[in-house]
């Protein structure tokens, strides 16, 4: 599988990505970046996902996924790669994408081209982007809460044990929490990672619960084996039984 970098209308004009494909932030920066590296080599340069593990930190599975994100937006168009009349895999080639317009992230408004006056080049403004300290202060957007691994000693808050007491009356708290800690402290790999413990606590309980109603109606095939194979015992213990009182 290679990934071809063609001629493209900026060429002539940009040395650079354009800031459109930039600042769309639909992509992740993982993406961007991949996309930056492609736009760097010269029109007609190949490019594979081994050169690229061999040059980057990323892996296989994360170069895949960057690759899949850029498709799925427009910046690359999947081909089938053949060596004559066999199917050799799949070939990329970037393009420009076909939409209008393409989302950005909250650093600035969405801008595709240019305007013919110099201080409408962007939607952005121009003035905060020159002059910084003019510029309106504006908050922040929250954090989002990073994934961690289940801290030593955790126990859920106070108000979620008293949630979960109610909505699952029949599960023994205590017995499933220790199944808990236990599965988390041992799990390994980006799964044994939550940004929410409670939530996950949560999810177990109710899980826990949903067992234990499932165990209360339903037999084993194997029971049902033993029961059968019982009562035709039973049976024939009883026809020989009546066999026996005839006789005597």
């Amino acid at each position: 599988m290679s990934i071809k970098r063609p001629v493209l209308s900026f060429d002539r004009d940009f040395t650079i990505m354009p800031n459109a494909w930039t600042r769309d932030g639909r992509l992740s920066l993982r993406a961007r970046g991949l996309l930056a590296q492609l736009l760097s080599h010269r029109p007609g340069w190949e490019v594979t996902i081994e050169s690229l593990m061999r040059v980057n930190p990323e892996g296989r599975d994360a170069i895949r996924r960057a690759i899949s994100e850029l498709e799925e937006y427009g910046y690359l168009k999947r081909d089938r790669a053949r060596e004559g009349n066999k199917f050799a895999g799949m070939d990329y080639t970037i393009q420009e994408p076909s939409i209008p317009s393409v989302g950005f992230s909250d650093v600035g408004n969405p801008y595709v081209g240019e305007s013919t006056h110099k201080e409408d080049h962007s939607s952005e403004n121009q003035d905060q982007e020159d002059h910084p300290e003019r510029a309106v202060a504006v908050a922040p957007a929250p954090a989002r809460k990073r994934a961690s691994r289940l801290p030593e000693g955790w126990m859920p808050d106070r108000k979620v044990i008293e949630q979960m007491r109610a909505e699952c009356p029949q599960v023994n708290l205590e017995a499933e929490h220790r199944k808990f800690s236990d599965h988390w402290a041992a799990a390994s790999g980006r799964t044994a990672t939550k940004a929410d413990w409670n939530a996950a606590w949560r999810n177990w309980i109710r899980r826990a619960a949903e067992h234990d109603q499932r165990s209360n109606t339903y037999t084993p095939s194997w029971q049902k084996r033993l029961d059968a194979n019982m009562q035709a015992a039973q049976a024939d213990m009883d026809r020989d039984r009546g066999v026996f009182e005839i006789g005597e």
